[in-house]
Formats: structure tokens, sequence, C-alpha cells
């Protein structure tokens, strides 16, 4: 079997994918490597890759998961930082809805004044 660490494009929070293959095709001549999968039907499948998205194809499964752990610390770490800046993003936004709406019943109070230059005047 080998073993393929993919680098994925298109998804912030995931930026790899792994999986096993029985089979890949490749050659010096071609910028791509064929990876065929055994489906439960008996049929083949067979997945085109670009060999600069390859960052891991090997044999050695003890390898294999010695890189596959480095790379779920460091995502895993910036997941935690991204949720927690997350969190405190919508923190942010739950204080500024309120000091807005604060701020448009000060307006609504002042806007009652004859001082206050506003062409439509409400109660």
């Amino acid at each position: 079997m080998y073993y393929v660490i993919q680098h994925r494009h298109n998804d912030p929070k995931k930026y790899y994918t792994v999986f096993v293959v029985p089979k890949f095709i490749t050659s010096k001549e071609n910028d791509n490597v064929i990876f065929e999968f055994h489906l439960s039907d008996g049929k083949t499948k067979r997945k085109w890759t670009a060999k600069k998205e390859i960052i891991l194809l090997t044999d050695d499964e003890a390898f294999f998961k010695k890189v596959l752990a480095r790379l779920t610390v460091t995502q895993n770490r910036h997941l935690q930082q991204i949720q927690h800046a997350e969190e405190n993003l919508q923190n942010e936004f739950s204080k500024m809805a309120s000091a807005m709406e604060n701020e448009f019943e000060d307006l609504d109070e002042e806007r009652k004044e004859e001082s206050f230059p506003c062409l439509l005047k409400f109660g």
C-alpha cells in the first residue's frame, strides 16, 4: 500500500488530505500522478493529481504517520487560534451592535430637539 498526503486548496481550515492507494502510475515525462483505487463493485477508479500537489507519497507507513502527526499538530494549533479569534470576532460584533443601538437611541432622542438639523422629525 502507498500512503499519500496531498495539498488541498479552497478550504482555509484544511490544507491537506490523506489517502491510501494500492497502486500509482507516474513517469519523469509527466507532471501528474495517477492513483488507482479499487471500488467495492470490483471496478477501478483513477484519480489524476499534479505531482506538485503531492506532499508525500511513500510505502513507509511509520514515516507517513510521523509526517501526518506533524501536520496535524500544526493544523490543530492554528485551528484553535482561529476558533479563539472567531469567538473574539463574534464578541466584538455583539459589542458593536449594542453600541450602535445605543447611539441610534441617543440620536432618536436628540432628533426631537429643535436644534437638531434633521429634515425628518419623529415624535
